[in-house]
Formats: structure tokens, sequence, C-alpha cells
């Protein structure tokens, strides 16, 4: 299965090695996940716990507003929603019971959350892919990118990109060299 995963990714062309390296098949089958591919990770409970105390906050002004508005529907609603600030503040002396209710429920729930580590979505030949991959990044063996066409992920020499960055960066043309730093007058 996985030689015939491999094989179609790279006539496919989804994976494209431009390097003197050679790339294992675990590699390929990685990286023909995508570079916008997210691998699940588990639930931070402070995030989750952040994330539902601004929910209610939002919650809770929408519930003090909408029992200010009169019953009519008003053309005029959202004429200052573009000059409104974001705060953390409450609504002062507002307390409704459903509200109040739903307010203790969820933060219980949330603090009584123990999240169970999230499945993979990776294989083992995809995380052990994974593996050599950053291991190759780290000891400047290989570059990836993406092409600027066709969405392919392009596998380089690290040299290369370093050595063509540099040259494009010391070309007078393309560049002129400042003799005052620019940043220096802001201080």
């Amino acid at each position: 299965w996985m030689k015939n995963h491999v094989e179609q990714n790279i006539k496919g062309k989804l994976v494209i090695n431009l390097s003197s390296e050679e790339i294992p098949d675990i590699a390929y089958l990685y990286l023909s996940k995508g570079l916008n591919f997210v691998e699940s990770r588990p639930v931070s409970k402070e995030d989750l716990l952040f994330d539902i105390k601004e929910f209610l906050r939002k919650m809770e002004w929408k519930a003090y507003f909408h029992q200010m508005q009169p019953d009519e529907n008003s053309e005029t609603d959202d004429i200052h929603k573009d000059l409104r600030l974001r705060s953390r503040k409450h609504p002062q002396d507002y307390s409704h019971p459903l509200f109040d209710e739903i307010k203790t429920r969820l933060m219980g729930f949330i603090t009584n959350l123990n999240p169970d580590k999230p499945q993979s979505n990776l294989t083992d030949a995809e995380q052990r892919g994974k593996g050599w991959v950053l291991k190759s990044i780290r000891d400047h063996k290989i570059f990836i990118t993406s092409a600027d066409k066709g969405g392919a992920t392009l596998i380089l020499d690290y040299r290369t990109v370093l050595d063509t960055v540099k040259s494009e960066l010391e070309k007078d043309k393309k560049f002129t060299k400042k003799k005052k730093v620019p940043t220096a007058t802001l201080r």
C-alpha cells in the first residue's frame, strides 16, 4: 500500500525532490499531506477556559442590549458597528436567571473537564517520515517549500537556497544600502 501511495505521489507530482539528498518513502508519504496539513494536538484546558469566558462575556452583552432594545426593528441598528472597541468589561448590575444558569453549568463543565489526548491523524510511517524531514531540516540538508504554481511541495538543497538568496540580496540593481540607519531617528 505505502509503495503504491508513494508512486502515485511521485507521478502526480505532489512532492518533487530537486535536492541531491536521497529521500525515503516515508518522507514522501508525510510530505504528500501538503504544507498546510495540521497534526492533531491536545486541547489546552487554559485556552478553552479563556475562549469560554470570552464567549460568555459577549453573550452577556448581547443579552443586556437585547433587553434594552425597543420592540420595532430599526435600520440604524449597526450604524456604529465599526466604531465599537473591543473591551473586557461586563455590563454592570446585569443578571438574568437563565444566563446565570448557563454560565454556571458551562464554567463547571470546563473546569471539571479532563480532555483525552486526541488520536493522531498520522500513521506510524508518516510519523517516521515527519521525524526524518524535521531532522534533515534541522541539519540544514534540505529546504521544503511550495511551488509557485500547481501546489506541489518542493524539496531543495539547503545550501542552494541559501546561496541563491544571498546572491539576490547582494545585487546592486535590486537593493541599495542605506548609509544611515532609518530606525535610529525613531527612538
